[in-house]
């Protein structure tokens, strides 16, 4: 499933990430090196993510005020 998420047509679709990382139960197994690369995308996501809603927040401010 990760693979698929990371290869698809909007691999920084959020909830395709989780899915794909909540799938993987245990440690076994597990590339460290794509491990690393996965929990590095995400916080990437979380911060764009982040970014976004301070952003979006700042907008509405600005409406309601006008």
């Amino acid at each position: 499933m990760l693979e698929k998420t990371i290869q698809s047509k909007n691999p920084n679709s959020i909830p395709m990430m989780i899915k794909a990382v909540t799938e993987v139960k245990t440690p076994e197994g597990i590339n460290p090196t794509e491990h690393n690369r996965v929990c590095d995308l995400v916080k990437k996501l979380e911060f764009e993510l982040k970014q976004a809603e301070d952003t979006f927040d700042k907008q509405m401010r600005t409406m309601r005020q006008e």
